[in-house]
């Protein structure tokens, strides 16, 4: 087992950059996947179709959601008792966010961002750590919230997958998912 894990650190660097070689390659053949259906005039088509108020509306209420993102992390340091500043806080969180996001495998991707720069600002793991938990489980409280919001406010029944949900039970999931 020692002699494993001098291996492993003696060659880490090269060990690093395979795994991420490899999920590159992952990533591509997933987009090449998803990707077969669609086609470039469609998309070029559909964009067309968009007045330039929507496409500022859109690229306005995505700075928005970023902003409100970086405030996660705020809260997150606040609650550790490591506050730093707001533009620290909000570089690791639009940093890791937008990876997460865009490449998915969020602790992998995300974290790994949080974790350069907060450790480049004085913090240890388990701060990180906690951060990120603290973050997330914020984040994911939010999507509830609003799921179950939105359900409450959804006029009539609902189809989810092949399933169809009447609006009683709209409603009470609703309810349930808000509470």
């Amino acid at each position: 087992m020692a002699e494993l894990r001098r291996m492993a650190e003696r060659y880490r660097t090269p060990i690093g950059v395979l795994v991420v070689l490899a999920l590159i390659g992952l990533g591509f053949a997933a987009l090449e996947h998803l990707t077969q259906e669609i086609r470039f005039a469609d998309v070029r088509a559909a964009l067309h179709g968009l007045s330039a108020g929507k496409i500022a509306l859109a690229l306005l209420a995505t700075a928005g959601s970023y902003l409100a993102l970086t405030f996660y992390d705020v809260l997150a340091l606040r609650t550790i008792g490591r506050p730093l500043p707001w533009r620290t806080a909000a570089l690791a969180s639009f940093t890791s966010y937008t990876l997460s996001h865009n490449l998915g495998l969020a602790l992998l991707t995300g974290g790994s961002a949080r974790y350069r720069i907060y450790t480049a600002a004085g913090l240890d793991g388990p701060d990180v750590a906690r951060i990120v938990t603290i973050a997330s489980g914020t984040f994911w409280a939010g999507v509830i919230s609003v799921t179950g919001v939105a359900l409450l406010l959804h006029p009539g029944a609902l189809d989810l997958a092949g399933l169809r949900l009447s609006a009683t039970q709209v409603r009470f999931a609703g309810w349930g998912w808000s509470r």
